[in-house]
C-alpha cells in the first residue's frame, strides 16, 4: 500500500485531466490576448481542481473506508464588452415608430453620422450606400 498522492488518485487520471485543462486554458488565454489585444488586459481564466475526502465507514480498528472525489473545472474569460454607437430614426414616413439604425457596414465605436472609408477588416465602404464593397476574389 502507498500513501495517497495526487498522482495516484483515479490511477493518475485526475492529474492528467487537470494538466489537459491547464494546457487548453493556457492556449486559450494566449489566443484570447492575440484576438482582443489591449482589451484583454486583466482577463482571467480559472482552472480549479476540487478534492473531497468523505468517510464512508468508520471502523474501530482504524481500517476505515474513504471516498476520494476529484473534480476539474475551468472557466474562460468572457468576450470583452465594447460600446458601439447607433442612432435613432423613424421606421416609416409618418414617424409613428422609431428604431435604432447604423451604417450598412455595422456598428462601431465611431458615430454613425460620420462616413467610414473602410471596415475594421479592411473592406472598402461604398460612400453612396454605406455598405461594404466585396473585395475581388472574396
Amino acid at each position: 500500500m502507498k500513501e495517497v498522492k495526487l498522482a495516484l488518485i483515479e490511477q493518475g487520471q485526475l492529474l492528467k485531466d487537470f494538466e489537459k485543462e491547464l494546457q487548453v486554458g493556457s492556449r486559450g488565454m494566449a489566443e484570447y490576448v492575440r484576438k482582443y489585444m489591449e482589451r484583454a488586459e486583466g482577463a482571467q481564466a480559472e482552472i480549479t481542481m476540487k478534492l473531497k475526502i468523505k468517510c464512508m465507514k468508520a471502523e474501530p480498528d482504524g481500517s476505515s473506508s474513504f471516498a476520494i472525489l476529484g473534480e476539474v473545472s475551468s472557466k474562460k474569460p468572457a468576450r470583452p464588452k465594447v460600446g458601439t454607437i447607433a442612432m435613432s430614426g423613424p421606421i416609416d414616413n409618418e414617424d409613428t415608430q422609431r428604431s435604432l439604425f447604423c451604417l450598412g457596414s455595422g456598428t462601431s465605436e465611431d458615430s454613425p453620422h460620420q462616413q467610414k472609408l473602410c471596415t475594421d477588416d479592411g473592406r472598402t465602404i461604398d460612400p453612396a450606400t454605406g455598405e461594404p464593397i466585396k473585395e475581388a476574389g472574396k
